[in-house]
C-alpha cells in the first residue's frame, strides 16, 4: 500500500479515558474520520478490550476447524486488516496503546460502502419495535424512520432481521450494537478537523472565542487541517486579565507548600500523557517523535525546578542591624504577568514563562504562539487537572492585536517574550515606558569551535546531532561551526554522517529530520542558502529540492552544509530555522573567538579539544553567557530565566526594618498607668533635675524614665497603632519655661512653645496634673511631626 494512503489513516491518540465505553466511542469516532472502522475484536469486562480495522467483509466463523480452507486474493474484503488498539484498565482510569498502527487497504471514500452503516441507532430500534407490535408493514417502517433522517442506509434486509428478534424475543440491550458511522469518510477527516476551533481558556473554563478571524493550523507533512486558532477580541483580553487579577489574592497567600504539591502533580500528569504530548507537537510542528520527546525531558524539568522553589524563594535575615533593630527582606509576587511565546517550542517556552510565575505567586495571562497552541491548551487541562484554582492561569490567542493589549493594559505587570529581534525591541519599548517589568530573549547563534585535536567521532555525533538533527530551535541547536586548522577532512566526514539520516514525517518511526513549520520557513531556508552559494559559499551537501515519498506536499529541507562562509554573509547574521549547518575554517583560535565575539546575536559558544588548556583559554576569551566545553549546546536550567533569575523577575523585594521595646514600669509610657480614656499627668522635675551635661548622664536618666534635654530633631515611633498610647492625654511645656519656678501655664501648641516672644507663668504640679488642663498626647504627636516622620521637640519621653 502506498505510503500517502497510510498517511490518511492515522491510528488514534494515546491516552487516557475515565470508562471503557468513552475509549471505544473515541477509538471509532477517530477511525471514522480517517477513513476506516473499528470494532471489537475481544472484549474481557474491566480488564481490557481490543479493538480492529474491520474492512466489511462478510461475517466470520467462530469455529475454526469448521472455516473454508482456501486461498484470497491479496485485495480480498475478506482478508483480517492487522490494525489493531487496546485498552487497558489502570488504576482509575482506561489507557489507550497502538499495538498494530498498520493497514492493508485503502481508505473507504463512502461509509455507505461498510456494512456497519446500515445499523440501526438504539432510538430507531425501539422506534422499530413499537411499529412492528402495532403492526405496521415493514417498509412503512423505513418509511417512517427515513423522514426523520433521510441518509438513513438500512436496507429491508436489516429490518427483517430485527423484526425476527423482536418477534423471538431476543432483543435486548446486551445483544443489539448500536453504533454506526454516519459521516463520510472522504470529508470527514478535513471536515472534523475544520470544527476543530481552539478555545480561550479565561477563568478555569474554555471559552470559545466571538472573534471573526482565524489562523489555520496546518501539519506541516501533509498540509492537512489541524485547528483553526482565533484572533480573540479586546473583550475577551480584558476579560481573561480581570479574572487573572480577581484570583491573584487568594493565590498570593495560598501556602507555598500548597502550590508547591499542585506543580507535582502537574509533572505526573505531564509523565502520564507524555504520548499524547508528543504527537500533538509533531503533529502541529513537524519535530520527529524523538525530539518531541526530548522537549517534554525538558518540560518535566522545568516542573520539578518549580516543586523546588520553596528552598529558591528564600529571603534575607540580618539581626540587630541598628540598635534593636532587625532588617529582613522578602520576595513577594507582582500580580497579573503575561507571556508572548514563539513557534519554535510550543510547550516548552509556555511551561518556562507560567509555571514558575504562578508557583511565585502571581496569575498569568499566556499567548502562545497561533502557529502551534495544541500543547499550551493541553497543559491548561493537566492544570485543572492538577488543582490549579480558577483564573490563576488563563490563555488568549491571536496576532499583533493581543501584542499591542498586553503592552497597554495596565493591570499587567509584567511581560515575558521570546521571538524575532524586531518584536522584542517593540514590545520592551511600548512596555517599559508604561513601568512594566520586560524580559525579552530575541535572537540566537550559537557557534562551535573544532580544534584539531578533538575527538573525531565524539566531535561528528554532536555536530550532527545539534547542527542538523535539532535544527529549527536555533537557541537550542548549532548554527554554525568554526574549524582551526584544515577543515576539509571533517567537511567530508560530516556529509557521510548527514546522508544517513532519515527524512520524513515526524510522526513516521526512525525519521531522524521533520519538515520545518511552514512553507515561508522552507522558501526562507532556500532563499539563504542560495545568497551563500552566490556570495561564495559552497554546497557541500544540498538538501533543498528533497522530496519524501508519501509527503509530497511536505515542508522539507533535507540536511544543509556549507562550506567556506564568511561572517559578511546574511546567513551568519540571521537565524535559520531549518537543518542548515554552516561551516568555516580559520588559522587560530584567537581568529575563532573574535568571530564568536563579533556575533550580534550570540547565545551560546562550544568548543571541542583535549587540551584542558585550550578551553581554559576559550571560557576566558568568549564574551557570551553560555560556554560548553565538548557540549555543542549548554543549557543550565537553575541559572536561565526558568530558574533563579525567573524567580527574580516575578518577584518583587520587600525590606522590613522591625523594633521591639519592653513597655517600662516608670514614666509616662508606663503600659501600666496607660488606659483608653483616662488622661495622665507627667511629672515634671524641676531644673536641678535636668542634666544636659553628657550622653551618657542622658542615657543613664532616661532609663529611669526621666525627661532629658536633646538637640535637634528627635525620632520617635508613631503611637497610631500602639494600644501603650491610645486615647490618652497629658500637660507639656517648654524647657525654657520650666526652669522658671514662677511661671505657670497650660500647655501651648508646638508652634506657640517655638515662639520666642511668648511667655506665661509656669502652673504648678497640680495643676499640671489636672485633668481639665491637659490636651491629648496623640493631637500634640500629630501637630509636631515634620514631612520625614520626625519630632521636632525639645525633650524626649523614654
Amino acid at each position: 500500500m502506498e505510503d500517502n494512503q497510510q498517511d490518511s489513516m492515522r491510528p488514534p491518540l494515546p491516552q487516557t479515558f475515565k470508562d471503557r465505553e468513552e475509549l471505544i466511542n473515541y477509538v471509532r469516532d477517530f477511525g471514522v474520520s480517517q477513513g476506516y472502522v473499528m470494532t471489537i475484536r475481544k472484549s474481557r469486562k474491566d480488564i481490557s478490550v481490543v479493538l480492529g480495522c474491520d474492512r466489511g467483509g462478510g461475517r466470520r466463523s467462530r469455529n475454526k476447524s469448521e472455516a473454508p480452507k482456501r486461498k484470497r486474493k491479496e485485495s480480498s474484503r475478506l482478508i483480517n486488516c492487522p490494525f489493531e488498539v487496546i485498552g487497558r484498565k489502570e488504576v482509575d482510569a482506561w489507557e489507550l496503546h497502538i499495538r498494530n498502527g498498520e493497514h492493508n487497504h485503502e481508505p473507504l471514500k463512502d461509509m455507505s460502502e461498510h456494512r456497519f452503516s446500515r445499523r440501526f441507532n438504539e432510538e430507531e430500534a425501539r422506534q422499530v419495535k413499537e411499529m412492528i407490535e402495532a403492526g405496521i408493514k415493514p417498509r412503512q417502517v423505513l418509511e417512517t424512520l427515513k423522514q426523520s433522517n433521510p441518509q438513513l442506509q438500512t436496507t429491508p434486509r436489516h429490518l427483517y432481521n430485527l423484526k425476527a428478534k423482536i418477534r423471538e424475543g431476543n432483543f435486548s440491550e446486551g445483544s443489539f450494537k448500536s453504533w454506526r458511522p454516519n459521516v463520510s469518510a472522504a470529508g470527514a477527516s478535513s471536515d472534523k478537523i475544520n470544527e476543530i476551533k481552539v478555545s480561550n481558556f479565561i477563568g478555569g473554563k474554555f471559552v470559545e472565542s466571538q472573534g471573526i478571524i482565524f489562523d489555520v493550523v496546518v501539519n506541516p507533512a501533509t498540509q492537512e487541517v489541524v485547528s483553526q486558532v482565533p484572533s480573540t477580541t479586546y473583550e475577551e483580553f480584558k476579560a481573561a486579565v480581570m479574572s487573572a487579577k480577581e484570583a491573584f489574592p487568594s493565590w498570593k497567600n495560598t501556602p507555598v507548600f500548597s502550590r508547591q504539591r499542585m506543580m507535582m502533580k502537574l509533572q505526573e500528569l505531564i509523565h502520564r500523557d507524555k504520548e499524547k504530548l508528543a504527537l500533538i507537537i509533531s503533529t502541529e510542528q513537524g519535530k520527529t517523535i524523538k525530539n518531541a520527546h526530548a522537549d517534554i525531558l525538558h518540560w518535566l524539568e522545568v516542573v520539578e525546578h518549580a516543586c523546588e522553589i520553596t528552598a529558591v524563594q528564600w529571603g534575607e535575615f540580618v539581626a540587630n542591624a541598628s540598635n534593636a533593630i532587625d532588617t529582613y527582606s522578602i520576595r513577594e509576587p507582582l500580580g497579573v504577568c503575561a507571556g508572548i511565546c514563539n513557534s519554535n517550542f510550543s510547550a516548552m517556552v509556555p511551561l518556562w514563562m507560567f509555571l514558575v510565575a504562578i508557583t511565585c505567586g502571581n496569575t498569568f495571562v499566556l499567548k502562545p504562539s497561533e502557529k502551534n497552541p495544541g500543547a499550551s491548551m493541553k497543559l491548561a487541562e493537566l492544570t485543572i487537572e492538577a488543582g490549579l484554582p480558577d483564573g490563576v492561569l488563563n490563555i488568549v490567542h491571536g496576532g499583533n492585536d493581543i501584542l499591542n493589549y498586553v503592552c497597554e493594559d495596565d493591570d499587567v505587570k509584567a511581560i515575558s517574550y521570546v521571538g524575532s529581534y524586531m518584536d522584542g525591541m517593540d514590545i520592551y519599548a511600548k512596555a517599559t515606558a508604561r513601568g512594566k517589568r520586560v524580559e525579552a530573549n530575541t535572537g540566537s547563534k550559537n557557534q562551535a569551535v573544532v580544534m584539531p585535536d578533538a575527538c573525531v567521532d565524539a566531535t561528528l555525533d554532536a555536530l550532527v546531532a545539534s547542527g542538523l538533527v535539532a535544527a529549527g530551535d536555533p537557541c537550542m541547536s548549532l548554527s554554525s561551526v568554526i574549524f582551526v586548522g584544515h577543515a576539509t577532512p571533517w567537511e567530508e566526514e560530516l556529509v557521510k554522517r548527514a546522508k544517513t539520516l532519515k527524512v520524513s514525517g515526524g510522526t513516521d518511526a526512525g525519521a531522524d529530520v521533520g519538515p520545518v513549520l511552514s512553507k515561508e520557513v522552507k522558501d526562507e531556508i532556500c532563499r539563504f542558502v542560495q545568497r551563500a552559494v552566490e556570495s561564495g559559499a559552497r554546497a557541500i551537501l544540498d538538501g533543498r529540492n528533497i522530496m519524501v515519498p508519501g509527503y509530497e506536499d511536505g515542508n522539507f529541507v533535507g540536511p544543509t552544509i556549507l562550506s567556506g562562509v564568511t561572517t559578511s554573509m546574511e546567513c551568519c547574521k540571521e537565524d535559520i530555522f531549518g537543518p542548515v549547518l554552516l561551516c568555516t575554517q580559520v588559522n587560530s583560535l584567537e581568529d575563532a573567538v573574535a568571530i564568536i565575539n563579533q556575533q550580534k546575536f550570540g547565545n551560546g559558544a562550544s568548543i571541542f579539544t583535549t587540551s584542558g588548556i585550550t578551553a581554559r583559554k576559550f571560557q576566558n576569551a568568549v564574551e557570551i553567557g553560555l560556554i560548553g566545553i565538548n557540549v555543542p549546546v549548554p543549557f543550565q536550567l537553575t541559572e536561565s530565566f526558568a530558574g533563579k533569575a525567573g524567580i527574580q523577575f516575578y518577584t518583587k523585594v520587600k525590606i522590613v526594618a522591625q523594633q521591639w521595646r519592653e513597655p517600662t514600669s516608670k514614666g509616662i509610657l508606663s503600659s501600666k498607668n496607660l488606659t483608653s480614656n483616662q488622661a495622665v499627668p507627667a511629672t515634671v522635675p524641676s531644673s536641678s533635675d535636668i542634666d544636659i551635661s553628657s550622653d551618657e548622664t542622658s542615657d543613664s536618666k532616661s532609663s529611669q524614665g526621666e525627661m532629658t534635654y536633646q538637640e535637634g530633631p528627635v525620632n520617635i515611633p508613631s503611637t497610631e497603632n500602639d494600644p501603650c498610647c491610645s486615647a490618652t492625654s497629658m500637660p507639656l511645656a517648654s524647657t525654657s519655661e520650666l526652669s522658671s519656678p514662677n511661671k505657670t501655664t497650660p500647655l501651648a501648641s508646638t508652634s506657640e512653645l517655638s515662639s520666642p516672644n511668648r511667655t506665661t507663668p509656669l502652673a504648678s504640679t497640680s495643676e499640671l496634673s489636672s485633668p481639665n488642663r491637659t490636651t491629648l498626647l496623640t493631637e500634640l504627636l500629630s501637630e509636631s511631626r515634620a514631612p520625614d516622620n520626625s519630632l521636632y521637640l525639645p525633650f524626649t519621653v523614654t
